[in-house]
């Protein structure tokens, strides 16, 4: 699960995405605005994020609105620091 979530996060424009998400949420089109991609490519990239559970998507109207998921996104980060060594006492 962990694993999955790290290839998610493994492609630059993936880890944009996250980045422009940690500011507030946006659409597909604002999002690939924003990364210089074509609304396919980056919907794409989204769908990778959400399988992940790295992002939550909610519909509005016409359009749907992408978020982080912060409880995944600290589980990812709890398991990353249980891989580091910890310093001799």
């Amino acid at each position: 699960d962990t694993l999955t979530a790290l290839r998610a996060l493994a492609a630059a424009p993936r880890l944009r995405i996250v980045t422009h998400l940690a500011a507030q949420s946006r659409t597909t089109q604002e999002l690939a605005s924003l990364l210089g991609l074509s609304p396919s490519v980056t919907s794409r990239h989204l769908h990778q994020l959400t399988q992940a559970g790295l992002t939550t998507a909610q519909r509005e109207g016409y359009y749907v609105l992408y978020s982080l998921a912060p409880a995944r996104l600290d589980e990812i980060a709890t398991a990353l620091i249980t891989l580091a060594p910890r310093p001799e006492d």
